[in-house]
């Protein structure tokens, strides 16, 4: 006889809702990814001349702006925090009641983190430092310097990993989680600290991580059908009559 314990819930199982084939929100293969920063290092410097803010008084601006706030703060590892907070009180009392916030909370740290790794592996300067141009910096300056390289976003890292691990708990809603995430990554544009390749990497790298914490639990990867729901659902009736 399986018990709670023996058997404890996938995240396909706490999220009660249809994730899709193999269990993914966004199927763009590696080829895809690859086409988009190639296409986004060709558009850095339009970008750079046409969308970002070059005026130091306009740019200092921009925080006061609600609707940027409201963006950029979903590139705050603390935003997602919150959130997970509240899943784990929604889901407190019920088995797996840590996994929905632990998925959210690791997703947004993870897509954060990948993108600062990967900022002195790069090396390349924001553009607000270079007028919209290319600059390396040496090996030996990457690390004293680390808070003036661009490449990759670590706010869209975070608003991305965080939007990717939304869009599976809640599929229904993923157009608002993706767009949320993106419009984070215009603020950075905006204000002239990052290319538009700089958000681009940012995204696939927080997308990324979404998708590796989620294949931990190898059940997270069956599509979850109706004819899967009402197995599970037969399987909690039996238990419950044992």
């Amino acid at each position: 006889m399986s018990t709670h314990a023996d058997n404890p819930p996938s995240l396909s199982d706490l999220t009660g809702q249809r994730v899709g084939p193999r269990g993914r929100i966004v199927n763009l293969p590696l080829w895809g990814w690859a086409v988009v920063v190639v296409l986004s290092l060709a558009w850095d410097r339009a970008f750079w001349l046409h969308v970002s803010i070059h005026d130091h008084d306009r740019a200092a601006l921009l925080p006061s702006k609600d609707w940027y706030a409201a963006l950029r703060i979903l590139g705050f590892i603390g935003t997602w925090a919150g959130v997970a907070v509240l899943l784990w009180l929604i889901d407190l009392g019920h088995r797996g009641w840590w996994k929905r916030g632990a998925y959210l909370l690791g997703s947004a740290i993870a897509g954060g983190a990948a993108a600062e790794i990967l900022k002195p592996i790069v090396g390349r300067l924001r553009p607000e430092e270079t007028d919209g141009w290319y600059v390396f910096l040496d090996l030996g300056e990457r690390i004293s310097r680390n808070s003036d390289l661009g490449m990759a976003s670590s706010h869209t890292g975070v608003a991305f990993g965080a939007a990717a691990a939304m869009a599976r708990l809640v599929p229904s809603a993923w157009p608002v989680f993706l767009l949320g995430a993106a419009g984070t990554a215009m603020t950075r544009i905006i204000a002239g600290a990052h290319f538009l390749s700089d958000c681009v990497v940012g995204a696939m790298l927080g997308y990324a991580c979404a998708w590796a914490i989620w294949q931990i639990d190898p059940r997270n990867r069956r599509a979850a059908t109706p004819e899967a729901e009402a197995s599970a659902s037969a399987k909690g009736a039996e238990e419950g009559d044992d």
